[in-house]
């Protein structure tokens, strides 16, 4: 039973996590099938690091401002949909991807996490871990080219900004989880546990 058990749940703690990544960045939606928001168009100075590496082409100074001796360029532009949106990227809604880092992270296929022991029984999960290892993506709006954040500084800083928890799964997929978890377990349970030793069934 316990054998099926974690089965069942491996294999629809995946199928759901591909659901859920799909949701977030592929259509935008929160944990309530809402939008997650709308990216800014108030004007707002980008400089060259802002861009990604492959886009570089696509600064184009709009002023020179001189700090430390140092001449430095920076761009005018309608916020961070007009920065995406000039570099080819999806700007029409806001799917928390940029440098792609944060949706590969999340795109992680789902493993079993350490159990815990309450109250004399065992727990297990099966889930991804988002960290802070490879920091991407400087901050914006600043002189100073800023300290690049991991992955899960820009959830906890996503989850303000949006004011949605990014992490929180759907009643949609709650569900499905339930019911592939069930389904699973019943065959794998019924397959291997001969009828008479099932309560009801016995002689």
């Amino acid at each position: 039973m316990k054998q099926a058990s974690e089965q069942a749940l491996k294999t629809s703690s995946q199928m759901v996590h591909k659901q859920y990544v799909e949701r977030i960045f592929d259509t935008g939606l929160n944990h309530k099938e809402q939008p997650i928001g709308k990216y800014s168009t108030r004007r707002t100075t980008f400089y060259r690091w802002n861009f990604l590496p492959s886009k570089l082409n696509k600064f184009k100074p709009t002023g020179y401002y001189t700090s430390k001796g140092k001449v430095v360029p920076y761009m005018v532009l309608n916020g961070y949909k007009e920065l995406k949106s000039i570099q080819g990227l999806n700007s029409s809604f806001v799917d928390l991807t940029y440098t792609g880092s944060l949706k590969k992270d999340f795109s992680q296929v789902p493993k079993r996490l350490n159990s815990r022991t309450y109250q004399g029984y065992s727990f297990f999960a099966y889930g991804i871990k988002i960290e802070d290892n490879n920091p991407t993506s400087p901050g914006w709006d600043t002189p100073s080219k800023p300290k690049a954040i991991g992955n899960a500084s820009k959830v906890v800083k996503n989850t303000s900004r949006f004011r949605t928890p990014i992490g929180k799964h759907s009643v949609r997929e709650e569900y499905a989880f339930i019911s592939s978890f069930n389904r699973i377990l019943n065959r794998l349970v019924f397959r291997d546990t001969p009828i008479s030793q099932i309560e009801g069934f016995g002689g």
